[in-house]
């Protein structure tokens, strides 16, 4: 339910006369791979995926290796899946300290996607503390240089 939502936020906005190019889709931790699937099917301005995964059973597998995780889960949130039928700006903020999802996912999501792409790394952050090393002035930055400030979704 958690993607139709998404869906359902996304035309919302539409409906009451917010142009798809003026969206900003932001997805954080879990959020980033419904934030995914939204961007793939709708056509928003940009993308923000913030310590994004590749799948949520690539997680539970890592850190669970003795379970049959890639098994029991229902929702896999399968961004790898998702990622190349993105066609927007997009950006990937991630802490390289990340102990909840490894910052090789964050790298491995901008490999996959298409153009224009970007990935903004923090060194000694962890998984939801970046902004204490900068991500909000990339983030800002990376919004300006798409959306001047009289034209800013």
């Amino acid at each position: 339910a958690n993607v139709a939502d998404g869906k359902l936020a996304f035309d919302t906005l539409v409906a009451d006369g917010v142009a798809p190019s003026d969206i900003i889709i932001y997805g954080e931790s879990l959020g980033s791979g419904v934030a995914v699937q939204v961007a793939a099917e709708k056509a928003p301005g940009g993308l923000i995926l913030d310590a994004p995964y590749t799948s949520i059973a690539d997680i539970a597998a890592g850190q669970y290796p003795w379970l049959p995780v890639r098994w029991l889960l229902r929702d896999r949130y399968d961004s790898v899946d998702y990622i190349a039928k993105v066609h927007c700006p997009l950006l990937i903020v991630h802490g390289e300290r990340d102990e909840i999802i490894p910052v090789a996912m964050g790298r491995e999501l901008l490999a996959l996607a298409n153009p224009p792409k970007q990935i903004a790394t923090f060194k000694e952050a962890g998984h939801a503390d970046h902004y204490m090393y900068g991500s909000y002035d990339a983030i800002n930055a990376w919004i300006d240089a798409r959306w001047p400030a009289g034209r800013r979704p």
